[in-house]
């Protein structure tokens, strides 16, 4: 099965995350709106951590060919914002009748949790009366392709001090859709207060891991730090 979320490493410190509209169940592969006002939207968490630079959200659909065009729309939402509006039905088909919209997203609209798809109004007849058009005619649908549309997101990682209290903040962050690894760093040769700070931190690990659940921790001590550490890793030192 096709991935759902790709990380692409970019020049300058840039990543680029691509998040299709299925990434939580890749088994839902389209969605078919019906009526005359309907949406679909993407939960999409951004961790603490990302510092986002640009968001495009491409759709690939395809309505019903008897929508009257001057009257349907499909609209690109980010949060109840509108981003962008499109015609719906364009007059020129291709491959099957399916049509792609591509658009950017101002980030001054993203927020911890995000609500981001389209909105769709359609109608199949000329008539601004609402007691012309039955609003559950078969007609009025269009179909939203889940796995071939996606929002694309480039990003930064924010720096930040490797102690403990940067743990549940940025290591723990269960707004992270990606599985992530956390490397504890002890001393070889740890002393009776070593002791007790270690006691009391894998307890906090304990905690924190089964909360977040999709964080690997695995523990090291400085010989070995170098082996450990690899990309996609972040070292607690303590």
């Amino acid at each position: 099965m096709k991935k759902r979320i790709l990380l692409t490493r970019l020049d300058n410190g840039l990543y680029r995350m691509k998040i299709y509209f299925n990434y939580e169940n890749p088994f839902n592969i389209q969605n078919v709106l019906r009526g005359r006002f309907t949406a679909h939207f993407v939960t999409l968490p951004i961790p603490d951590r990302f510092d986002v630079k640009k968001m495009t959200v491409e759709v690939l659909y395809t309505p019903s060919l008897v929508l009257y065009e001057a009257r349907s729309t499909i609209s690109v939402i980010a949060n109840q914002g509108i981003v962008k509006q499109f015609p719906l039905n364009e007059k020129r088909f291709k491959d099957s009748g399916k049509v792609k919209i591509r658009t950017s997203v101002p980030v001054d609209l993203l927020k911890d949790y995000n609500q981001i798809g389209v909105q769709i109004i359609q109608h199949y007849s000329k008539g601004v009366s609402e007691a012309v058009e039955d609003t559950t005619a078969p007609e009025l649908w269009s179909q939203i392709d889940l796995q071939n549309s996606y929002i694309e997101m480039d990003f930064k990682l924010r720096p930040f001090e490797e102690k403990i209290s940067s743990i549940s903040k940025f290591m723990f962050d269960p707004k992270n859709i990606l599985k992530d690894s956390v490397n504890f760093v002890f001393p070889k040769k740890p002393t009776d207060d070593d002791f007790y700070h270690y006691a009391f931190m894998a307890i906090s690990v304990a905690m924190l891991g089964m909360s977040s659940g999709a964080v690997k921790v695995f523990i090291s001590s400085f010989k070995n730090l170098n082996e450990k550490n690899r990309p996609g890793t972040n070292s607690a030192i303590a």
